[in-house]
């Protein structure tokens, strides 16, 4: 095993280490969801409150450790491995930050929710433009559009250009910090439009129309 595979997995068996150690503190009835402005609009029991995401979480992450075993294009996918790696422990890092301070909301500490979730959301989204600069060409990781996929060509071009705009995305939200009312559309609106200008440029790309790119 990849010694790199040590960080995710030792947060998350300390995400189920918590699970147990507070489940006898933790409210009948927990907060679970909150709000665009912070606030707790959901709620769940014992379960969906300590247990969901920690099985969530490790599912996901088992899901990412078998895909390079699977893939159909495993050659292209050792091409970007080492940034693969690195995205799975900044994954289970994001889930590690966003269950503790689930954690810390039922035990009775009080904070904006939506603010607290910026800095760990930022990383996570660099580090995935990272990786979409870095990926190439497969079925599992990336911007998998029809035309992507079927050419190699279209494919880097719309990584390369798809890297630099998600990085963008990472920079709209910290600075909707500046605007916490309209926080949610910092990151709703950029992503939306975000999907619909891959997926056109991606088309564009394969369809030749863009001969500058």
């Amino acid at each position: 095993m990849d010694k790199r595979e040590i960080i995710p997995i030792v947060i998350l068996i300390a995400m189920f280490a918590a699970a147990i150690y507070f489940h006898p503190s933790m409210p009948d009835e927990m907060i679970t969801h909150w709000g665009p402005d912070g606030t707790p609009d959901g709620y769940g029991g014992k379960f969906l409150g300590l247990w969901l995401m920690p099985l969530v979480t490790a599912g996901i992450y088992l899901l990412f450790f078998i895909i390079p075993s699977i893939a159909v294009y495993k050659k292209n996918i050792k091409k970007f491995y080492s940034y693969y790696v690195w995205f799975k422990a900044v994954f289970v890092v994001f889930f590690g930050f966003l269950y503790t301070y689930m954690i810390l909301q039922n035990l009775g500490y009080r904070f904006d929710f939506g603010v607290a979730m910026v800095p760990p959301l930022a990383l996570l989204f660099l580090y995935i433009a990272v990786l979409i600069s870095k990926a190439k060409r497969n079925f599992f990781i990336g911007i998998r559009t029809p035309w992507t996929l079927a050419s190699e060509k279209v494919w880097n071009k719309t990584h390369k250009v798809g890297g630099y705009a998600f990085g963008a995305l990472a920079v709209l939200i910290i600075i909707g910090l500046l605007f916490r009312k309209q926080l949610f559309l910092f990151l709703v609106i950029p992503i939306i439009a975000y999907l619909v200008f891959i997926f056109v440029y991606s088309y564009l790309l394969y369809q030749d129309c863009l001969l500058f790119f």
